[in-house]
């Protein structure tokens, strides 16, 4: 599996690598021809920073998808000053490039060869885009071309990485391009008729909002999964709480997962508290629960149940006997160990009750009760197994 993912990447590679020296090649050719025109070096400089800026804001479309606005921006580059300009513009905006599991090679060659083509649309023909027509027929063509050259990159990539072509990306590409081709006639006709200052007080603002949107948005995402994560566990020791088990059981349970329950109480838990304090009783749950999330694997989730007992849920678990070994070492853990505090060493053991499930969440809390009473009645310090 991971052998072929290698194939897959490596091969992704390639055609990233042949598409940079595509454009490349084409940007030679342009310069050496005498065509590329640079009027405005410092409105290009401006642009390519902005297209930079745009690539860091980037929308989540999915897991490994993403969409920002360095496209407009770059064909814009392309309008204003040449082929050359828009390859520039394309592989600078690039610097900035983090997405997961993505290739800043691949971004840079499709956004280089997108500018490229929309450079020569202008240049070539010697299109002009002094009047409103003009201007919105430049507009859509150098955008109609960059989609173009972005679905073949895409096809391209799916075919040799042998996966699906990205349709969310190719819609979400396809139907800005309407609106990108009327903003990039504006600033285009704008730049023509009263210098580069509107594409300046616009671009700006623009990209200020966008960046303080996204910091407002990641902090509102931030503090809700601090609401969130506050609201699912306990306060004292960090342990899920039973909000928490009632949802992660009723997902285990609609997904047909095998699960299983360990209830576990502290023996003689109020003397602790007698005899050493409160906060000596505090440190305790909270060790306990470090040294139950310490034995616990990947998934697993250790929940305060109350008072000094704990629920652990299992999942991928096997049969009754992985269960009760599984149970024995959790017990173990906990009262294997004195805990230390303040220089005082504190015994503390512990019971266990554990149970699988057989149809529903409360038949499983039941069983896995009952073996936790069994064992607490048949002398404490031992675990019990329904």
């Amino acid at each position: 599996m991971a052998t072929a993912a290698a194939a897959r990447s490596h091969r992704a590679t390639l055609v990233a690598g042949f598409l940079a020296l595509l454009a490349c090649a084409a940007v030679a050719g342009v310069v050496v021809a005498g065509e590329t025109t640079l009027e405005q070096p410092w409105l290009i400089v401006f642009l390519a920073i902005a297209a930079t800026v745009a690539v860091t804001q980037s929308v989540d479309l999915g897991s490994d998808t993403q969409f920002d606005g360095a496209q407009p921006i770059t064909i814009l580059a392309a309008i204003l000053g040449g082929p050359l300009a828009g390859a520039g513009t394309g592989v600078v905006s690039t610097i900035f490039y983090s997405r997961p599991g993505g290739s800043r090679l691949t971004y840079g060659s499709i956004r280089a060869l997108q500018g490229l083509v929309a450079g020569v649309i202008v240049v070539g023909p010697a299109l002009h885009y002094d009047t409103t027509a003009s201007a919105l027929g430049v507009g859509i063509a150098t955008e109609a071309a960059a989609i173009v050259v972005m679905l073949f990159a895409t096809v391209l990539l799916a075919v040799v990485a042998h996966r699906p072509a990205d349709r969310t990306l190719a819609l979400w590409n396809s139907a800005a391009a309407l609106l990108a081709g009327l903003l990039i006639a504006g600033l285009a006709l704008a730049n023509v008729h009263a210098g580069a200052g509107p594409v300046v007080l616009v671009l700006v603002p623009v990209l200020l909002g966008v960046i303080a949107t996204r910091v407002f948005r990641e902090r509102w995402r931030t503090r809700h999964a601090e609401s969130e994560a506050r609201a699912n566990r306990d306060p004292l020791t960090g342990a899920y709480n039973r909000r928490w088990f009632e949802t992660a059981i009723a997902a285990e349970i609609a997904s047909g997962n095998s699960i299983g329950l360990v209830l576990i109480d502290l023996d003689h838990f109020k003397n602790v508290n007698d005899g050493h304090g409160h906060a000596a009783g505090d440190a305790v749950l909270l060790e306990t629960v470090q040294r139950l999330v310490s034995g616990v694997r990947a998934g697993d989730g250790v929940v305060r149940w109350g008072g000094e007992e704990f629920a652990i849920l299992l999942r991928q678990l096997g049969d009754d006997a992985d269960l009760a070994v599984r149970a024995e070492q959790l017990r173990r853990m906990v009262g294997d160990r004195p805990f230390e505090f303040e220089g005082a060493s504190i015994a503390v053991t512990a019971s266990a009750g554990a149970a699988t499930l057989a149809s529903d969440a409360d038949s499983l809390v039941r069983a896995a009760d009952a073996a936790l009473y069994d064992a607490k009645r048949t002398g404490r310090n031992r675990a019990v197994l329904v």
